[in-house]
């Protein structure tokens, strides 16, 4: 490949990890650090706009050189992961817009545990290791997250299993429903960075592993 192509996906590649970073940080002021100074969040209308870039520059890359083999597949990834940070940005903010309140959802839920917190960590951890995964093109952390998204969907529908009996037993809350909905919201991020890791897992080797979770994971 000539050295403007080497040129260009080395640009497109600093763009990508600009939009790994910004996912991340906003996973980790939503997730791990609500209502605490973390840095600010940032807004989803500039990951939205950033989104474009990234799609754009790989279009032209396409267009301009087109690209066969490992190359070709690197670019599908990061478009197809691209939007997958997206989706993930718009989960975040949708989390934070509810301004959750762990005390207020303790006491609705009559448990003495914190059960949000840690549930909230699982998931900061998957979208913050599916980033990891696919900067560092690391299939072998890519396949841990795929494998730990199950555990993390069952934690989420246990979650919200509890909240839908308590809701039904009684009145409902603002709080207590905004809690529903975010935990909610949580699982679907966490099966976004579940879908950037498979697609790690396709630039390493080329298989498109989506629907084969028991064949390549050994799992159910």
């Amino acid at each position: 490949m000539t050295k403007h192509f080497e040129r260009d996906v080395e640009q497109l590649t600093h763009l990508l990890e600009t939009q790994l970073n910004r996912v991340r940080h906003n996973a980790r002021i939503v997730l791990l650090s609500p209502g605490e100074e973390d840095g600010a969040f940032i807004p989803d209308k500039e990951l939205d706009q950033f989104e474009v870039v990234l799609e754009e520059e790989c279009l032209k890359i396409s267009a301009l050189h087109q690209p066969v083999a490992h190359d070709l597949r690197y670019l599908t990834v990061v478009i197809k992961a691209n939007r997958d940070l997206e989706r993930i940005g718009d989960l975040l903010e949708n989390i934070l817009e509810f301004n959750l309140s762990q005390s207020d959802i303790q006491v609705d839920l009559g448990e003495t545990d914190a059960y949000m917190p840690p549930l909230f960590a699982e998931v900061e951890k998957a979208i913050r290791d599916a980033s990891n995964c696919l900067s560092r093109r690391d299939d072998e952390l890519a396949m841990a997250v795929w494998a730990h998204n199950k555990e993390i969907s069952r934690l989420c529908d246990q979650m919200m299993d509890k909240m839908r009996t308590v809701l039904l037993g009684r009145n409902s809350t603002k709080h207590l429903l905004d809690a529903l909905l975010s935990v909610r919201y949580a699982k679907r991020a966490a099966d976004h960075a579940a879908n950037i890791a498979k697609d790690v897992i396709y630039l390493s080797t080329g298989e498109i592993v989506r629907h084969r979770r028991k064949e390549i994971l050994g799992k159910g």
